[in-house]
């Protein structure tokens, strides 16, 4: 079983679509869930009670798990079956620019997490964005109890077009041209997040610049 974690705003999209392509019917999909949109002890509290559940679910006739999904929520699959994870991780700080545009292009209506209506509403700016607490390392608590080392692999999607020939490669048995999906449309992150407010942007959040730093010596390895 290939299961693979879709971090928000990491390429994540691109990789859909050609799964889709690859496994068609054989592809189970998770979107819409909102994992991230509880409190931390109610979060992993609800991840731990879904694990436990989803141990003895079969899929059958299922060959990719992909999506908005914790990968905690899967651990269990390892003590009864085959199960290879992959994942893609993003430089903290272009990341949550990303994540931030994406919110914009939505009116407050549509979303269904009250932080993001909050930040329609109050009309956030880049900069309070990237010191909310609710997003304070992000990448990290997305891997909750889920060590990096877990994966068979992890691109980093600032290398997507070198980087997706190999996941290919490793996992579908061929190559397949390199989808650009969903980047939507912004200055580079570089030129609005500079100088001393991007450092300390990046001590907010350190545990996912230590993350990435790792996702960087493992493609290092890997290479």
């Amino acid at each position: 079983m290939l299961i693979g974690v879709h971090i928000p705003k990491t390429a994540g999209t691109s990789v859909r679509h050609v799964l889709e392509v690859h496994f068609q019917h054989q592809l189970h999909v998770i979107y819409g869930e909102k994992p991230m949109a509880d409190e931390p002890k109610i979060r992993q509290q609800k991840l731990r009670e879904l694990a436990l559940v989803e141990e003895s679910n079969l899929y059958p006739g299922i060959g990719c798990i992909y999506g908005h999904l914790l990968p905690f929520r899967y651990h269990l699959f390892k003590n009864n079956r085959q199960t290879t994870f992959f994942t893609w991780v993003r430089h903290p700080i272009e990341r949550m620019v990303s994540h931030y545009y994406h919110i914009q292009r939505q009116p407050a209506h549509a979303h269904e997490q009250p932080l993001f209506k909050k930040i329609i509403l109050e009309k956030w700016t880049l900069e309070q964005f990237l010191f909310c607490p609710e997003m304070k390392n992000f990448q990290s608590n997305y891997l909750w109890s889920f060590p990096i080392e877990y994966f068979s692999f992890v691109g980093i999607t600032e290398y997507f077009i070198q980087e997706f020939p190999v996941f290919c490669n490793m996992f579908l048995g061929k190559i397949y041209d390199t989808p650009v999906l969903n980047t939507g449309g912004y200055a580079a992150p570089e030129n609005q997040v500079a100088g001393e407010l991007r450092m300390e942007a990046e001590k907010f959040h350190a545990e996912d610049m230590v993350l990435y730093t790792r996702a960087l010596e493992m493609r290092e390895k890997r290479c």
